[in-house]
């Protein structure tokens, strides 16, 4: 793709997520994305069917990078999660716009249940697996930590916390790991 393609999609993805901050997908129309991102109309049905589409694609990237972010960890040494969920945090914070607006379920429910998904087929299912946890109560489990998870990760980012991601991933390992007995004085 050459240069004004990336910078056509890149313009047209910031201002999605810009609108989608104060507008539901429903009431964001071509036109004010186009003006917003000074461009022609033309130009947007050249790289979107619909404002949908683009929402999508940005879903599809950032699905893509975390998955990415995640396999170059798994595969190293699955003992060492807590540099996978390092990583996986510093890519949220790095994207942390699109990111907390992604993960708004009033945008799109759809995109949290992504990341459920891709969740419990990295990290939780493997050390559910290795624990010999199976059936029903692998399943609430991997639900239990997966959505604490999620909305931990949206309070860390939306409160500006200086806590660390390699902070905040300790918290979450020893949550995950040891219940709320692992914070006891």
């Amino acid at each position: 793709m050459d240069r004004r393609k990336k910078y056509t999609r890149m313009v047209l993805k910031e201002a999605l997520i810009n609108q989608l901050k104060d507008k539901s997908i429903s009431k964001i129309t071509i036109k004010a994305l186009c003006e917003e991102a000074d461009i022609n109309r033309s130009t947007f049905y050249a790289h979107f069917r619909d404002v949908y589409d683009l929402l999508d694609q940005i879903e599809t990237e950032v699905m893509n990078d975390m998955e990415q972010t995640l396999i170059a960890y798994y595969h190293v040494n699955i003992n060492e999660a807590d540099e996978m969920v390092i990583k996986l945090l510093d890519y949220i914070v790095a994207n942390q716009d699109i990111c907390l607006t992604l993960l708004n379920e009033k945008v799109n429910a759809g995109f949290h249940d992504k990341i459920m998904s891709m969740a419990d087929d990295f990290v939780v299912r493997g050390f559910l697996e290795r624990n010999q946890t199976d059936g029903e109560l692998a399943e609430y489990l991997s639900k239990y930590v997966i959505s604490g998870s999620i909305r931990l990760i949206e309070t860390w980012l939306k409160s500006n916390s200086i806590k660390s991601s390699a902070e905040m991933a300790d918290i979450i390992m020893r949550i995950s790991q040891n219940g709320l007995s692992s914070f006891k004085k």
